[in-house]
């Protein structure tokens, strides 16, 4: 599989420049992401991606905004414009990875964890993967998490800000701003929340529009993404096809979760809880206790 092209990159850039509403998404994300960047430099910004449909937004646009700080910073460098052509540009782009993690939960789906290899390849992340223990009985909410973060800073000390696909519309998502640091007893990293004003409409428009790939899990009727104790097709997407010829037995199947009409059923294919246990998931929050947001 060859990394994500130029092309595909800079039209991301381009439609930040549409006047329609998707284009001021864009345009938003990126300059969130561009003011991190600046901020931090790219060698202390990490992304937390676990193949979900938002989270895969957020690392193309940032795979686009980095490609475009790193351009930037090579012709200010004034590095010879034969070194700052699109062939030399991606090859600096796509040979340094892009440092990552993925908070994976107890049982993930095979769809997505083959989802999350090829983008691993595709965009040349550098991808960091820790499982938090099953629960013991004793620990508190969150405690996976604050597990996971701990693991991470522990072995990448460097890295100060993560971004992450949580949007407004998701739980506890109406109180958080572009950028939210992780409470004083908690592994200290800034959140930044490039896509948090997004619409489930927005993230679709995204990826159709620009054919990013996204998990195969969506087009089996999924609409967010936990762990397979958690996660079925939504039965908002359910449509019968028919009648079997033989059999008499009606044929279920599900519409693509692009096709949902109300935004408001996102998550009607998740159960109250996330496991047997009440476990939350790992892989779709990257949370203090008080502010579990789910990236899918």
């Amino acid at each position: 599989m060859s990394t994500v092209s130029v092309p595909h990159l800079e039209a991301c850039l381009d439609l930040a420049k549409s006047d329609d509403g998707l284009g001021k998404r864009v345009k938003e994300a990126l300059d969130v992401i561009y003011d991190v960047l600046e901020t931090y430099g790219e060698d202390r910004v990490s992304l937390s991606f676990n193949g979900g449909k938002d989270c895969t937004v957020l690392l193309h646009l940032y795979a686009a905004a980095l490609f475009r700080w790193r351009q930037q910073r090579q012709q200010s460098n004034a590095i010879p414009v034969a070194a700052t052509s699109s062939e030399a540009v991606s090859h600096t782009a796509s040979s340094r990875p892009i440092p990552s993690i993925y908070i994976a939960p107890l049982s993930p789906f095979d769809e997505l964890e083959a989802f999350i290899a090829a983008s691993e390849e595709r965009y040349t992340l550098s991808l960091f993967r820790v499982t938090p223990p099953p629960p013991s009985g004793v620990e508190k909410g969150g405690d996976g998490m604050k597990y996971a973060l701990k693991a991470y800073k522990n072995e990448f000390p460097n890295i100060e800000a993560i971004l992450v696909g949580t949007r407004r519309g998701d739980p506890h998502g109406g109180r958080l701003a572009y950028k939210n640091p992780t409470d004083d007893d908690w592994p200290q990293f800034m959140r930044v929340h490039p896509v948090i004003n997004w619409s489930y409409a927005d993230i679709w428009n995204f990826l159709r529009q620009l054919s990013v790939p996204y998990c195969d899990l969506y087009d089996a009727g999924y609409t967010s993404l936990g762990s397979t104790f958690n996660t079925h097709p939504n039965p908002a997407l359910l449509r019968v096809r028919g009648v079997h010829s033989t059999d008499q037995e009606e044929t279920l199947s599900y519409l693509p979760a692009y096709e949902l009409q109300d935004e408001a059923l996102e998550r009607a294919g998740r159960n109250k809880f996330l496991s047997n246990s009440g476990l939350p998931s790992p892989a779709v929050e990257l949370l203090n206790p008080a502010t579990a947001t789910p990236q899918a």
